[in-house]
């Protein structure tokens, strides 16, 4: 479709984009699939499912993703090592322990791990990824923060869960990645910054795929 792409007059790209792009970012953050965990409609047995799919792809896209982001890091490395330390350190030993086996990753799992593949290499621009990167962690982060709000009536072992991308250290994580991503915006040329925008809706996109699919998994007549 076509998008309308910033215009550089403001310091602040990621706040830009949120606004200029919120129906986009609010289908990723609130999907029906968030309110049906935030309200209790996804049994834990069914989540667990969901699970398995992001241990996979922790596993097999998000970690080598910041591992080939690290190189071109530079001020940032601190803040890329974190995500991978939090990722091997954390997140995959408990989805490890929480979540059903995902051997076959649904297709919209499957298309994030080739698009983030696709942010990394000799010919990509490390600010690009770095914004996606923000994107997508805060897409999360908003999300299953949602899902532990007053009047939240999911399960305890679903609120357990959403703690890993819900709690406060993982929103400081996405407000560091946020700065980091404004500042490294904001000192390159306006085509770079036309495509980081670019590739942020498609990664948001494809997070509201992820969410149908894994919606269509507990309904399976659903279209």
């Amino acid at each position: 479709m076509e998008r309308k792409l910033y215009e550089r007059n403001e310091k602040r790209m990621t706040e830009r984009w949120e606004r200029k792009h919120e129906a986009l970012f609010t289908a990723a953050a609130r999907h029906p699939f968030i309110k049906a965990v935030r309200d209790g409609a996804v049994p834990f047995s069914s989540f667990k499912a969901y699970l398995g799919q992001e241990h996979w792809l922790a596993r097999n896209a998000i970690v080598p993703f910041l591992s080939n982001l690290l190189p071109e890091s530079n001020e940032d490395a601190s803040l890329i090592q974190t995500g991978i330390r939090f990722r091997n350190a954390d997140q995959i030993p408990c989805l490890e322990k929480e979540a059903n086996n995902a051997e076959d990753p649904l297709q919209p799992t499957q298309d994030l791990s080739k698009f983030l593949r696709s942010l990394v290499g000799p010919e990509a621009n490390y600010v690009v990824g770095l914004a996606v990167l923000w994107a997508m962690e805060s897409v999360y982060h908003r999300g299953f923060s949602h899902c532990l709000e007053d009047g939240s009536r999911a399960p305890a072992e679903t609120k357990e869960a959403c703690r890993k991308w819900a709690d406060e250290w993982f929103g400081n994580y996405c407000l560091s990645l946020q700065s980091a991503a404004d500042r490294a915006l904001a000192e390159i040329s306006d085509d770079v910054v036309a495509k980081a925008e670019v590739a942020v809706l498609q990664l948001l996109e494809i997070v509201v795929e992820v969410w149908n699919a894994n919606m269509r998994t507990m309904q399976p007549n659903a279209i």
